[in-house]
């Protein structure tokens, strides 16, 4: 919504019900895991992927922008947050590891999280 929602976003209405729900999630998430890459390998795999998307008609010029608005979009929202005790955020590049290796470091991450918290 805060990347490619319409005006309606800046009413005071949204305003408020986007707050109650971002400070409802910050207070019940402990941990969030951002999984990102390299433009060009995210632009292939969804390319590559079956399942339709619009990103795949795009340019690639076209195709960075849309990528970035996402993630302007992205950290906003996450910093909103975690601005106040919210959850922490873990992020993980997924053009240098497989994804095997990124499943298990956030399984051993999140078996720690619990354990810690018993």
């Amino acid at each position: 919504l805060y990347a490619f929602g319409s005006d309606g976003i800046q009413e005071k209405w949204f305003t408020r019900w986007w707050t109650r729900t971002l400070d409802a999630w910050s207070s019940i998430l402990d941990v969030i895991y951002y999984l990102d890459c390299d433009d060009t390998i995210l632009i292939e795999r969804v390319r590559d992927r079956n399942k339709k998307h619009r990103l795949q008609e795009f340019s690639d010029e076209k195709a960075r922008e849309f990528l970035g608005h996402y993630r302007i979009g992205y950290q906003y929202v996450l910093a909103k947050l975690t601005a106040i005790d919210g959850p922490r955020i873990y992020h993980l590049s997924t053009d240098l590891e497989s994804p095997e290796r990124i499943a298990t470091q956030i399984l051993s991450d999140l078996l720690t999280e619990s354990h810690a918290k018993i």
